[in-house]
């Protein structure tokens, strides 16, 4: 299942979604025609100081553009997917410098098995205490979707996925505080894409780059690393 093709199917994470969704786009030419469209933060999800998405027509020279991109706009960095060859090499071409910002995680081809006793049930009522306390961690989710992770009845914490495209949606777990340091987050997680797996959806995840704790929990809950969006700018002076 995590062949090429899986993997160049990769839709943008909703975080991703959710920014280039509020960014301000600024034409780009070049011979005095339209070239492309440089977006930039919108100041709240992503600094209006970010280019975050970069969109050039077949044939242009990227490199330039991206570099005018830079002067027009006022921005001091570009925040891109691994996977946009174009606006990677581009700012490969401009010598710049990139450091991994968000990492995407998608399943292994054979997840991991849980013997635990937890059970996930289709929650479409949260009450709103619940709710606010969840969705502080998943801000970037325009519409999600939540099922209870029950132990011997209780509700120790939820699933929470997100649709990205009509195949892919996006998981995420949150454990109460009283069940935390039980794996109960791995084994949500892994249970939340065994179950939409099972429908014929494909699963990711994304969590900050520097998120240590989460990365553990999700390879535990088997997924492993795809790519990653990074930030990227000019090389300090020396």
């Amino acid at each position: 299942m995590q062949n090429s093709l899986y993997l160049d199917d990769l839709p943008d994470a909703a975080v991703a979604q959710q920014i280039k969704t509020a960014a301000r786009g600024r034409a780009l030419t070049q011979d005095g025609r339209a070239a492309g469209v440089a977006f930039t933060g919108d100041g709240k999800m992503a600094p209006e100081t970010w280019i975050v998405r970069f969109d050039i027509a077949p044939g242009y020279d990227a490199r330039k553009l991206l570099a005018d991109a830079f002067v027009s706009t006022g921005a001091t960095t570009i925040w891109y997917f691994g996977g946009d060859a174009t606006t990677r090499q581009a700012v490969t071409d401009l010598g710049l410098e990139s450091a991994p910002h968000t990492a995407v995680f998608v399943r292994r081809a054979e997840p991991a098995a849980f013997a635990g006793g937890l059970n996930l049930r289709g929650a479409p009522e949260v009450d709103s205490q619940t709710r606010t306390l969840v969705l502080r961690h998943i801000e970037h989710y325009a519409s999600p979707r939540f099922a209870a992770a029950l132990l011997g009845g209780e509700i120790v914490g939820y699933a929470i996925l997100q649709e990205l495209t009509p195949t892919w949606s996006e998981v995420s777990a949150f454990v109460f505080p009283a069940g935390r340091r039980h794996g109960y987050g791995a084994e949500i997680l892994a249970r939340a894409a065994d179950a939409a797996e099972h429908t014929g959806r494909m699963v990711c995840a994304a969590i900050a780059y520097n998120d240590a704790s989460s990365r553990g929990v999700l390879e535990r809950a088997g997924f492993r690393l795809a790519d990653y969006y990074f930030t990227a700018k000019a090389k300090p002076k020396t």
